[in-house]
């Protein structure tokens, strides 16, 4: 596995604070704002509601990025959708016909099986200001064996011919910058028909599970805010990640 070259990435983002380790707890915890973390390992990856994200050394990209967005946390609804299609496209740039599917709210799939997760913290701050953590994690590399240790089906990202890590980096900041900027002019609407090509939830019967209950019913879209649409027995109702987990019913 070759290394991460962070003077290259450095010279493409002379205005960010990019720092590189080799092992971290994790980076979530540790990127400063304005900044970008790379780490070849962490000892304590975090995943949504206290997951863990499984990062073998010099086998994943693991990065945080954090920023300052100029909009209030209550009109961030769906901008983990907009990371999670700024990953997409740096996929597809590298691949233009590769296999990737999008699971609501912020999960990339092949086949199938999850191979990129995204974590998105927000801090309000004055002013209508909101200090926003990105996290991502791609399995690049992961053995047979690592892959098969964890208890859900996990794959590495879908390329038939990777670029070095440093280049999909690159690339990645690039459209990650593009994706908010358009996300803070228009929100989700000019986002949401390439979510729709790659939606893996499309025709499927799902169950969500919230603080006091499961909740059953077939998957007809995601609003223009981002948020769930499930058609009930009660009729289609909406629902945003911090309401409920999903789970498909296979």
């Amino acid at each position: 596995m070759e290394a991460i070259d962070i003077d290259a990435i450095r010279r493409h983002f002379k205005h960010l604070k990019c720092d590189y380790v080799d092992t971290i707890a994790s980076t979530q915890n540790s990127v400063k704002l304005g900044g970008l973390l790379i780490a070849e390992e962490q000892t304590s990856g975090q995943g949504r509601r206290g997951n863990q994200w499984l990062t073998p050394h010099g086998q994943s990209i693991c990065l945080s990025y954090k920023i300052l967005c100029g909009m209030p946390a209550s009109q961030l609804a769906g901008f983990q959708m907009a990371v999670a299609m700024a990953t997409l496209v740096t996929i597809e740039q590298f691949e233009p016909a590769a296999d990737v599917q999008l699971k609501w709210p912020n999960d990339l799939y092949t086949n199938g099986q999850k191979f990129a997760g995204i974590l998105i913290h927000l801090t309000p701050k004055q002013a209508a200001n909101t200090e926003i953590n990105i996290g991502i994690g791609i399995n690049w590399t992961l053995s047979e064996s690592e892959l098969a240790a964890v208890d859900r089906p996990i794959s590495n990202i879908p390329l038939q011919q990777k670029p070095t890590r440093t280049e999909f980096i690159i690339a990645l900041i690039k459209h990650l910058n593009d994706h908010i900027q358009q996300f803070e002019q228009q929100g989700l609407d000019a986002l949401l028909p390439k979510w729709q090509k790659h939606d893996l939830l499309t025709g499927q019967s799902i169950e969500l599970l919230g603080h006091q209950q499961a909740i059953h019913g077939q998957y007809v879209g995601i609003s223009p805010q981002g948020e769930l649409l499930l058609d009930t027995s009660e009729g289609v109702k909406p629902f945003n990640s911090g309401q409920v987990t999903l789970r498909l019913n296979h």
